[in-house]
């Protein structure tokens, strides 16, 4: 992988094929991409019979497993309950989204899934103003605010799947809350679900939907 690096840096242009269908899905290949964008080199996919393995090509994030969501509502409150339900999800997720409404997307993923999140925004895939934006949400975010050409095409969103970690007693606290909703209020199942886990209680009570 290095030497490969090396001589891209050199300036030789390396294309990545396989034998075995679309590359990157169902080999290690991603690791290579990884290392390629975290050095600054550009990576483009070659056309291919689906965007969803297109962008999982060039994102850079693990493609052996992952779930397709396609578009989310264009309502803000159903868009936010369905990434809810998807926030403990291991597996990579990839979405399809609209110039319109991209923006507004990885706000609420930030919001919901965490800043620090990884992402790879994948617009105009194939096409003569191709990028794509990999960092975390919150500087995908900002990039978006900061340079408007970037909220233009089509997009595929592909997003990290959760590693578990740091998480894992808010997890605990949201399920205890949940189970407590038959027997107390959301305020009163939240306050006692994040004493018992230690996390915040403003946390878990925007979890459970309230």
């Amino acid at each position: 992988m290095v030497r490969v690096l090396e001589r891209i840096s050199a300036g030789e242009t390396v294309a990545l094929i396989s034998d075995a269908g679309t590359p990157l899905i169902s080999d290690p290949g991603y690791r290579l991409v990884c290392a390629a964008r975290q050095a600054g080199v550009v990576v483009f996919t070659v056309p291919g019979p689906s965007a969803v393995t297109a962008a999982l090509s060039v994102a850079g994030l693990p493609p052996d497993r992952f779930v397709f969501e396609g578009f989310l509502s264009s309502k803000a409150a159903a868009r936010k309950k369905r990434l809810e339900e998807l926030i403990h999800e291991p597996r990579t997720l990839v979405f399809f989204e609209s110039s319109h409404r991209v923006k507004a997307t990885i706000a609420a993923m930030a919001e919901v899934f965490g800043e620090a999140r990884k992402v790879a925004l994948c617009r105009e895939l194939t096409k003569k103003f191709e990028t794509v934006l990999s960092a975390s949400l919150q500087e995908v975010g900002t990039m978006l605010a900061a340079d408007k050409n970037q909220l233009k095409g089509e997009f595929v969103v592909v997003v990290g799947g959760f590693e578990g970690g740091g998480d894992t007693a808010m997890l605990a606290a949201l399920e205890m809350a949940t189970a407590l909703l038959e027997f107390l209020s959301a305020s009163q199942a939240a306050r006692v679900a994040a004493k018992l886990n230690d996390v915040s209680r403003r946390e878990v009570y925007r979890l459970l939907g309230y």
